[in-house]
């Protein structure tokens, strides 16, 4: 079993700070499963607690409002946000090309997975302003981190001098995004099939305009 250390310190916990991090753990799971299958909006923290087998009192133990259960999942998780997160950590060294195709990768299968949680992101945030305020600032951060790495492949010459990371970010994810939207009817083959030839694709294109250039 894998030992738990505080982000903190980086000392291992103890029993009553790992049994408090399983806890908050659980709220996390159940919520990610309640929000995906009925919705945000129709999913009260009542419910939540039930389902984790605790007193509602405790899920503000953790988590000052709904809204911070549904960031800590966005970020934490694997959903859309929080693959990204953990494909980008410490990669900064590796090549541009290697490390864009394993997210573009990793982001498309994952959604198919995990399509539900996306999907109710994406409507409910249109009808909810306090998810709309989430959701963009989930977003922003998720853009932020590849514009970080992208940064770094900027400096090592990977990538052309004078690249606007944070559009080149945006440019990046927002295909992945739409092929999600427009192919999730698909059956699970055909989706593989498809996301395969779809990276490949997005990918040449985005480096057309992202790395440095023959002759100039």
């Amino acid at each position: 079993m894998p030992r738990n250390y505080s982000t903190v310190e980086d000392k291992p916990l103890n029993q009553r700070q790992q049994q408090a991090l399983a806890r908050r753990e659980q709220l996390l799971d159940v919520a990610l499963r309640l929000f995906s299958s009925q919705g945000f909006a129709a999913t009260p923290t009542k419910q939540i607690a039930k389902e984790a087998g605790v007193a509602e009192g405790l899920v503000f133990h953790y988590f000052p409002s709904k809204v911070d259960i549904l960031k800590a999942i966005a970020e934490t998780r694997n959903t859309f946000a929080g693959e990204v997160r953990a494909l980008l950590e410490g990669v900064e060294e590796q090549p541009a090309r290697e490390v864009l195709r394993g997210l573009a990768t990793g982001w498309v299968s994952l959604v198919r997975q995990e399509g539900a949680f996306l999907s109710m992101l994406l409507a409910e945030s249109r009808t909810n302003p306090e998810l709309e305020t989430t959701f963009r600032e989930v977003v922003g951060s998720t853009v932020g981190k590849l514009a970080g790495y992208l940064t770094a492949r900027v400096e090592a010459g990977e990538l052309r001098a004078g690249l606007e990371v944070h559009s080149a970010a945006l440019m990046f994810f927002s295909p992945l995004v739409v092929f999600f939207i427009t192919r999730s009817h698909l059956s699970d083959d055909a989706w593989r099939d498809e996301a395969s030839a779809f990276v490949e694709e997005m990918l040449e294109h985005w480096f057309v305009g992202a790395t440095v250039r023959e002759g100039r």
